[in-house]
């Protein structure tokens, strides 16, 4: 019955996303435009403004009715309501959106992070509309958005991937073959997962069944390097993997599921000591593709980002070249247009593997222009107005049809720059659950 039900499972998932890639078969549109509508609220809708604003573009704001009266709403040229509060029923609406933008005159649509960004089926929509999606086709965000596929995309582009079991057969039995296939510790990753959810880690056969190994067993099973501890994002990983004390695999089945709809996994090895390196990628519409260097990630709270560090520490410039190279073919291989992030996981010895590929701009796309783009030494001691680089304005340009405004010998790096997270828990009360707080002070 278990494996009739995985496989059913499996057979309406690639129904699908056989449709979503039928769907993404639209062309897209690049044109040139003067009216862009952000389609989102907050931080990033602020930031397109600006940028729109500086290349003498109009601005349209769309915001839910507890929003009216939000900054972003207040700065733009137009701004439209387009439902009640929960983003289910505004800034998740498609179609809401496109027909807000064709009423306002907006030929463009920015969907910021979030949100729409990664939808293909709105992409679609928007090129269908003969609207101006500006991001990447509709195609490559189907491709890199299922992790399965896009691991099989980047092997025949000859990226390195972690090995691993990505097929179709997803019953139990098999997945723990494959798991004693690749040899333990293994990683158990939701195919449709992001966000450090439906992921467990299973170090021995039977962890893979039962997962209530206590802590210092798991700390101590770790080889050591240099006589150096294990990393404190390996440590938090084991930590937060043993607080379930559940089966590894049906725990990550079942979190896949409540947050994805979708329960299908891949089996990995597990990087031990990782390091979670990134680099930005930019491609347009004739073909040409350039990489604006790496950050490094590492530092996380429950998997998600905490700093934001650029370039990443420690790595010789070889290695940095060997990731700038492997992430441009990642994105080369999608055909990729726009503002683009791939993933790569990073062992002790600077070995590394692609994870996945963000299909948007991220929220740390500022410290990659600031190592790009500005020299403060210049500017404090020789008066010189060095211009920082523009990724938004990056991304205006290409989605009207422009090639990139640089070359890949063109690119600096230059300095270092940080980009911190601030996160808020209740320490006393709510066993560190996330909290509003009280806001205190503003530096």
């Amino acid at each position: 019955m278990i494996l009739i039900a995985h496989s059913t499972t499996m057979l309406l998932a690639r129904a699908h996303l056989q449709q979503v890639r039928a769907a993404s078969a639209t062309r897209a549109v690049y044109k040139k435009f003067n009216r862009v509508l952000i389609a989102n609220r907050g931080e990033i809708a602020l930031r397109v403004m600006r940028t729109a604003r500086k290349m003498g573009m109009e601005s349209v704001a769309v915001y839910s009715e507890a929003d009216r009266k939000a900054l972003h709403a207040r700065t733009a040229d137009y701004a439209y309501c387009i439902g009640p509060a929960p983003a289910n029923q505004s800034y998740l609406c498609a179609d809401k959106v496109i027909d807000t933008a064709l009423k306002a005159g907006a030929q463009a649509i920015h969907p910021g992070y979030g949100f729409l960004s990664e939808n293909a089926i709105f992409a679609n929509k928007c090129a269908e509309a003969g609207i101006v999606f500006i991001g990447p086709p509709a195609q490559a965000i189907t491709d890199m958005g299922a992790k399965d596929i896009s691991k099989r995309i980047m092997q025949g582009a000859k990226v390195p991937v972690v090995e691993g079991y990505h097929g179709e057969d997803q019953s139990d039995a098999n997945l723990k073959v494959h798991a004693e296939k690749i040899g333990y510790p293994v990683m158990l990753k939701a195919v449709f997962g992001g966000g450090g959810k439906g992921m467990r880690i299973a170090f021995t056969p039977a962890d893979f069944d039962e997962y209530n190994q206590s802590f210092k067993q798991y700390t101590s099973s770790i080889k050591l390097v240099k006589g150096q501890p294990p990393s404190i994002s390996t440590i938090a990983l084991i930590a937060e993997g043993i607080c379930s004390n559940s089966q590894a695999l049906a725990s990550a089945r079942s979190e896949a599921r409540k947050s994805f709809g979708r329960d299908e996994m891949l089996v990995e090895k597990f990087v031990e000591r990782p390091r979670h390196v990134e680099v930005q990628v930019f491609g347009d519409s004739h073909g040409n593709y350039v990489h604006l260097w790496e950050r490094d990630c590492s530092v996380q709270r429950r998997h998600q980002k905490i700093i934001e560090e650029a370039p990443a520490p420690n790595i010789d410039h070889a290695t940095r070249l060997r990731l700038g190279e492997s992430a441009v073919k990642a994105a080369a291989a999608v055909n990729y247009v726009g503002a683009g992030t791939v993933e790569f996981i990073m062992d002790p010895r600077n070995d590394f593997y692609f994870m996945e590929m963000n299909t948007r701009l991220q929220v740390e796309h500022p410290v990659s222009e600031l190592i790009t783009g500005i020299v403060l030494m210049l500017i404090i001691y020789h008066d010189i107005p060095v211009a920082g680089t523009d990724l938004v304005e990056w991304q205006l340009r290409v989605a009207q049809g422009e090639t990139l405004p640089m070359k890949q010998a063109d690119i600096p790096l230059l300095g270092h720059a940080f980009e911190c997270r601030v996160y808020a828990e209740d320490t006393v009360e709510g066993a560190f659950m996330p909290s509003a707080g009280q806001f205190l002070f503003a530096i």
